[in-house]
């Protein structure tokens, strides 16, 4: 499937009764790669995004990973940030970090801050553990 409408380069999955269903890839013209499970045309189940990044070389990172529900993230979810941390906690109804228990994680993936998120933005935060 390509589509310019919806930026989707290409939507590999199976296709029962016109809706998809089981495990999909979607790539953006970007080349964002989307890879995950569908039911009924949502996503349904474990769900990752990778980029491609360019410094020097070619090199893919997952960018985000957690869980949808009926085509929205839900519960731990994972978000990486430029420069290398990750935001980490349960999303909200919306799919968003937002809520008092999200924490930063440094790319040492030890030392965090720990604290209220609104739409993945920092509000106020304490050393974790």
């Amino acid at each position: 499937v390509v589509s310019q409408v919806e930026k989707i380069s290409s939507l590999t999955g199976n296709w029962e009764e016109g809706l998809l269903q089981g495990k999909i890839r979607l790539v953006s013209p970007d080349t964002t790669v989307l890879e995950g499970w569908c039911t009924n045309s949502k996503l349904n189940g474990p769900v990752r995004k990778i980029i491609v990044k360019k410094f020097r070389t070619f090199r893919q990172q997952v960018s985000w990973f957690g869980r949808y529900k009926e085509g929205i993230p839900c519960g731990q979810c994972w978000e990486w940030r430029e420069g290398g941390g990750w935001i980490t906690g349960k999303v909200d109804s919306k799919g968003e970090f937002t809520g008092s228990e999200i924490a930063f994680v440094y790319p040492d993936l030890q030392t965090c801050l720990v604290g209220e998120f609104k739409e993945g933005v920092m509000i106020k935060a304490v050393p974790g553990q």
